[in-house]
Formats: C-alpha cells, sequence, structure tokens
C-alpha cells in the first residue's frame, strides 16, 4: 500500500508553472491558458467519451466512460466490462455515474440499471429495480445514515446499503429525470431536468423551489445539471439558466449568472465544482471557467487544436477533484488532469513561433505520470 501511494504521489505531480519569475511574469486571470496531461483510446482508455469520475481511499481514479469502467494507478488504465461479468440481456457497458463508499464498494450506474462492483474482488452484481423498465441512473449520493440515493431518467430511488439483498425502493413524489443529489442542514437537495426539489427532514415530504416565480431573475427553463453546497449556498449549474445562487435556509434565489457577464461564457453548464474561493464550471459547448465570486475574478480555457497541453475538447462532462486537489476534466472527447495551484503559464506548446525552451529545470518541474521528461516551454510575449 505504502509502495502504491509512493508511485501515486510521484506519478500524480503535474508542472504547471515552477518557472523563474524574471521569465514568467503576472498575466492577467483572462489570458491564462491552463496547462492539462490528456488521455484518450492511446494511452488505454476504452473509449474517449466521459461521463462520470471518482476516487476510492486508495488513491486509484475510476472512470466511467461509454465503452465500460476503468482504474487508473497514475500509469495505467484497467478496464472492466460490465457485459464480460454480467450475463442477462439489457445488460449495458455505458457508465453514466459512479460512487465509492467506505466498504470498498463501487456503485456503477449505467444506462440500463444500478451495479455493484466489489473492488477487492472485481465482480458486479446487478441491482433490479422494482419494474423491469430500463433505468438510466443519472446521479448517485450516500447520505449520512448510509442510504444510497439513485437519481434515474424515472425518477428517484433508494436502498440501504447494509441490507442483503439489495432491494430498491422509489420515492413516489419526484418522477422527473434527476441529475444531481446533495445534502445540507439535513435537507436533500434534488436537481432535476425539471427544476429544483427538497426533501424536508421533519416531514420527509418533497416540495418544489419554484426558481421561475421570483421576479427579480431571468429563469427561464429550470434544466438543473449539476450542483455544489458551500457556506450555505447551492450553486445550481443549469442548461439555459447560467449560474442560479439558492440559500440552502431560506431556501430563497439569491442570484442568477448569465452570459452577458464577463465570468460565465455560456448559460449551458454540465458541470460545476468548488475549490476553495474558485468555482469550476464546465460547459456543453464552451470549455472550463474559474470564477472567484466574492472579487469576480475569473479566466477561461478552451480546447486549441495546436497546443498539446489544452483541455481536450469543449463538450466537458464532469469536472473532479481528487484528493490532492488535482483537476479533473471528462469531456466527450478524453480525459484530462492538471494542477490548477499555479495560474502564470499561457499557451504551452510547441508551435509558436517566439517560444523560448527552459533549461535547467528542477525534477519536479517535467511531466510525470510514467513518461519519459520533456522540456517545458513558455511564451514570453
Amino acid at each position: 500500500m505504502m509502495m502504491f501511494k509512493a508511485k501515486a504521489l510521484g506519478v500524480l505531480l503535474l508542472l504547471i508553472g515552477l518557472f523563474n519569475t524574471g521569465i514568467a511574469a503576472e498575466l492577467p486571470l483572462s489570458e491564462v491558458q491552463l496547462h492539462f496531461k490528456r488521455f484518450s483510446l492511446n494511452e488505454g482508455l476504452p473509449s474517449a467519451y466521459i461521463n462520470t469520475l471518482t476516487q476510492t481511499e486508495e488513491g486509484y481514479i475510476w472512470i466511467g466512460s461509454k465503452s465500460g469502467l476503468s482504474r487508473f494507478d497514475g500509469y495505467d488504465f484497467l478496464n472492466f466490462r460490465l457485459t464480460d461479468e454480467l450475463e442477462g440481456t439489457g445488460i449495458s457497458n455505458d457508465v453514466t455515474a459512479l460512487l465509492a463508499d467506505d466498504s470498498h464498494n463501487l456503485w456503477v450506474g449505467t444506462d440500463s440499471g444500478l451495479h455493484h462492483f466489489d473492488i477487492r474482488q472485481q465482480r458486479f452484481t446487478s441491482v433490479p429495480f422494482p419494474t423491469e423498465q430500463d433505468y438510466t441512473v443519472l446521479t448517485l449520493y450516500l447520505d449520512e445514515t448510509d442510504r444510497l440515493w439513485i437519481g434515474t431518467d424515472r425518477g428517484l430511488y433508494y436502498l440501504d446499503t447494509g441490507a442483503q439483498p439489495f432491494s430498491l425502493l422509489a420515492q413516489e413524489s419526484v418522477r422527473q429525470s434527476i441529475k444531481f443529489l446533495a445534502q445540507s442542514e439535513d435537507k436533500l437537495w434534488i436537481g432535476s431536468k425539471s427544476g429544483l426539489f427538497v426533501k424536508d427532514p421533519q416531514s420527509n415530504d418533497i416540495r418544489q423551489i419554484m426558481l421561475r416565480e421570483n421576479p427579480d431573475f431571468d429563469v427561464r427553463y429550470e434544466r438543473i445539471f449539476d450542483a455544489v453546497i458551500d457556506k450555505g449556498r447551492l450553486y445550481l449549474a443549469t442548461d439555459g439558466d447560467g449560474v442560479l445562487i439558492v440559500d440552502t435556509t431560506t431556501e430563497k434565489l439569491l442570484s442568477q449568472h448569465l452570459k452577458d457577464q464577463p465570468f460565465i461564457q455560456s448559460n449551458s453548464i454540465w458541470s460545476i465544482k468548488k475549490q476553495g474561493e474558485w468555482l469550476w464550471l464546465g460547459y456543453f459547448y464552451d470549455g472550463l471557467t474559474a470564477w472567484q465570486p466574492q472579487s469576480n475574478d475569473h479566466f477561461h480555457s478552451r480546447y486549441h487544436a495546436q497546443i498539446n497541453y489544452s483541455i481536450p475538447f469543449d463538450n466537458i462532462s464532469q469536472l473532479f477533484f481528487d484528493n490532492q486537489g488535482l483537476l479533473w476534466i471528462g469531456t466527450t472527447n478524453g480525459l484530462a488532469v492538471g494542477d490548477i495551484s499555479n495560474r502564470h503559464v499561457i499557451h504551452l506548446g510547441e508551435f509558436q513561433a517566439s517560444v523560448i525552451s527552459i533549461s535547467g529545470l528542477p525534477c519536479s518541474a517535467t511531466m510525470g505520470y510514467g513518461l519519459a521528461a520533456r522540456t517545458v516551454s513558455i511564451i514570453t510575449t
């Protein structure tokens, strides 16, 4: 275990900007091009279409793609196909949601149902839904009582993870397509393609938060795709309504941020995460934005065909921060990881005309991931 952790630590150290300050002058945030290591089919992924990401306590990164479940140890991908383990019609390798618990279990949602994956035995077990219909699992959440909540395209379900055999129960009052689940102040927040709902901890009733009723904001669609909770604020990523911020205590809509503001690139946001004071937004078609709500500092990164270290594609399906603070980006055309702690480097790559190669850098200034070390270049203009 210690050998693996040391290996993973060495592998996952990614240089972004340990450069001489005389060469890498501080630049306006809007000019920043982040530095990512990219992975696709050539590196061992079974599919370039990445749906979901998670990490187990051993440090492994798990990836759900259109072609199965993958484990990354810092060097290599180990791929698992549900159809190789499970017999029966309707089993799909399209992994749409992942959740790791503290008992070496991995919960695997697909476009044809829910499965339990025993990490130690590397075996899948299907978890049947109450009816024989096909369900696409869109999100998974484990609450404080070890109840697993399953958001599907046909409504909300739950099960007791300690009970055997596993038995799913329906939450009949929510039959929408559920995209995210999160908990704060004992409330379970439920985001769907038809609006925002909250489960009251006292009555257990589920009620809808009517976002469109506030005349101070231009909420039109209420198609919620992701959310994060931070300091009593629920940050909603929507398809068409930008970023909505809701007070988790009063359940009131506090603010709306649309693309007419410089720190929002598009009103359609697929994934949202918060790291420190920064809010990270992954768009449907417009790349990546980092935004600091307190100061409105921001910068934006997009895919660039000539920059090998840009994000792999502008369709960002999921953002994920691992336990070292590295940012993983799942897109519809590949996976990427980067250290976002330094934002001074711009336009990395070999195609530009006026490039200075930095030689004599310390060993920490080379690319890792088991690849041969390479010299990093930076533009000075």
